[in-house]
């Protein structure tokens, strides 16, 4: 069968020019080598490398070679294949350009299916052998064996950041990794000594053992377009691609019923008509597909068609767009795209209030598609993990309303909480994420005073969240009245689970802190259990060996100088949601991106920075703390 359609389409490229940029292939359809029906720049089998069904044959015991300055003078090319890999184990190569000295492989530009369990793409042109000396590594996924992979590799001398060189690795027609810079590591500084397919430049690698469908050498990066096209057309059949781009987006969801059908042409080619497909049937995007006119639902000369009929809900369509140059048709990609659901679709969720102070105004804002009238209702719950409208409170007219937002007047310090909207059109109903709505407020003050040491706690001077202070305080000269003395038995304070950024999501620290000078982790005040992105929030600590202040997770780190020994000093830390801001002595000392983790329940200590799962503290601070607040 793949002799028939290849003789076909030889009738088809005798109306239909190549483009510039293909100046090899390699189909494998005849012998008594590897020819190179573009270029004429026939390879050679050798080995037990044989031709068979349309594939070069591999049963581990040889390999084709091309001439060893197939890739000329380019510095920059795409190498593009159809194989299949049997064993998927070792370092076996689909393709090995470079050269070899005292057995190793140096001056490469080699692809192996699965060399270090997963598919590798690698360049070096700096010496033998290359991974000595070094090599720009693309890293794709674990492959199977026994499967046909379409295969990528572009390099682009000057596609990358700031004309960096640039190299890309595509499986199936699919970005798998790429890299902005590969210098020192240069297409033009490949050796042009051997050029392999099946073989490696490494002597003891193993040969492939499999098929290669095809092999195809450009000399020009190909764009994502003119891959996911060839990926379409197969191993079998080539043409080049004339659209440029397509809307919608190939995998859009969303789509409504009657989009508008839009798409580009490449400006070397100047089509007189388009065929226009578009249907539930996958098969569209087959180029041997002979029901494909049953799903032609325009032929036009525009680039864009607007649909005038309705598409089912919620349902998989495949459309593709076909050019007429001449007599010839040039065959085009096909996308897929989903249509919207009979449901009202959220396209924005709304977004947390902060206000400023209290008797400010909130509002919280949504957007939404739906194919009928849509209403809103607006909620506030007091169970974020379970919210129910039949329990909650609502807050808008019972019969919903129609503007796509909610506004809350003279915010008060007891509308803090939880809030969240219901849609509802004709076909049924959804809800929205829960957001919350915060104040920002003095919360906790902790003086630290002797006399403000009753009960066994020290008392929030706001009578709300007192601390529970271990062992017993000691009580020292400090700023503002006393400090307390803070060492692994004594001092240090838990504050339950509380988290007072829960619904600002916002922070502010501030305290006075001396420090003994003793080196090690210390702990100002933390809201952690473990030091993982599921055991904590935040934490202020003096850092082991620098003596900095930090404020930190283990995903960010914002650092400030040390703490003078024997000496007051004032730490400030604020959180606005995007950047914390270290402020010593007054000043602004240090800031930087910032994010709360996960663990909105961990642990809130004063004076450590951890209190485990098992109640047991961690990394106490070296010193005395005085007159601790929170915002």
């Amino acid at each position: 069968m793949r002799q028939i359609t290849h003789i076909v389409l030889l009738v088809l490229l005798a109306t239909v020019p190549l483009r510039a940029d293909l100046v090899n292939r390699y189909s494998f359809t005849s012998g008594p080598g590897a020819v190179d029906s573009v270029g004429g720049m026939d390879g050679t089998l050798e080995g037990s490398a044989a031709i068979a069904g349309g594939q070069l044959v591999l049963d581990g015991g040889g390999y084709a070679s091309l001439p060893g300055d197939v890739l000329q003078d380019y510095t920059s090319a795409t190498l593009e294949a159809w194989f299949t890999d049997d064993l998927m184990s070792g370092w076996a190569r689909v393709f090995d350009f470079g050269d070899t000295s005292d057995g190793a492989g140096g001056y490469t530009w080699f692809f192996s299916p699965s060399g270090p369990g997963n598919a590798r793409l690698a360049l070096s042109t700096t010496g033998f052998p290359s991974h000595a000396v070094g090599e720009e590594q693309l890293n794709g996924p674990t492959l199977e064996a026994g499967v046909t992979y379409h295969l990528v590799c572009v390099f682009d001398e000057d596609g990358g950041q700031e004309g960096a060189p640039a190299m890309r690795l595509y499986i199936d027609g699919e970005l798998v990794d790429f890299s902005d810079d590969t210098s020192p590591h240069l297409l033009a500084n490949v050796a042009r000594v051997y050029a392999y397919l099946g073989r490696a430049t490494y002597e003891v690698d193993p040969y492939l053992q499999g098929q290669i469908d095809e092999f195809r050498i450009y000399n020009t990066p190909l764009e994502e377009m003119d891959i996911f096209f060839n990926m379409q057309m197969g191993p079998d059949r080539y043409q080049p691609c004339v659209i440029d781009s397509m809307t919608p987006v190939n995998g859009q969801d969303r789509t409504p019923r009657m989009p508008t059908l839009s798409w580009t042409v490449k400006e070397m080619y100047e089509p007189s008509e388009f065929n226009v497909y578009l249907g539930t049937d996958p098969n569209i995007a087959d180029p041997n597909f002979t029901g494909i006119n049953a799903f032609l639902i325009a032929t036009t000369d525009q680039t864009s068609l607007t649909l005038e009929t309705p598409l089912d809900y919620f349902t998989t369509y495949y459309w593709r767009v076909d050019s007429l140059i001449g007599e010839a048709v040039y065959l085009g990609p096909t996308f897929l795209f989903t249509t919207v659901d009979r449901l009202p679709l959220i396209t924005a969720q709304p977004e947390r209030q902060v206000v400023d102070q209290v008797g400010d105004t909130a509002v919280f804002e949504i957007e939404v598609y739906s194919e009928s009238p849509e209403r809103y209702y607006w909620y506030r719950t007091f169970n974020p993990d379970e919210i129910d409208p039949e329990t909650d409170t609502l807050l808008t007219d019972p019969l919903g309303v129609f503007v796509p937002y909610f506004e809350l007047s003279n915010v008060q310090l007891e509308d803090e909480g939880y809030y969240y909207c219901r849609i509802a059109n004709e076909t049924g109903e959804i809800l929205s994420d829960v957001v919350t709505l915060g104040v920002k407020q003095f919360l906790a003050h902790w003086t630290l005073d002797e006399d403000k040491y009753v009960g066994g706690q020290y008392l929030d001077e706001l009578g709300v969240h007192h601390a529970d202070p271990n062992g017993t305080p000691v009580f020292v000269e400090g700023v503002a009245g006393d400090g307390v003395v803070i060492d692994p038995g004594n001092g240090w304070a838990r504050v339950g689970t509380w988290d007072p950024s829960v619904y600002t999501g916002r922070l502010t620290v501030s305290l006075w802190a001396k420090w003994d000078g003793t080196s090690g982790w210390q702990g100002l005040i933390a809201k952690r259990n473990s030091w993982a992105a599921d055991g904590m929030m935040w934490q202020l600590e003096v850092a082991s060996g620098s003596g900095n202040v930090d404020f930190k997770n283990t995903a960010y780190t914002v650092s400030s100088p040390p703490l003078p020994v024997d000496e007051w000093a004032h730490v400030v830390v604020t959180f606005d949601g995007q950047t914390a801001t270290i402020y010593r002595q007054g000043l602004s000392a240090a800031e930087g991106d910032f994010a709360f983790q996960e663990k909105l329940d961990a642990n809130f200590v004063i004076g450590a920075s951890e209190v485990t799962d098992e109640g047991q503290v961690e990394w106490t601070f070296n010193g005395a703390l005085d007159d601790v607040k929170i915002y």
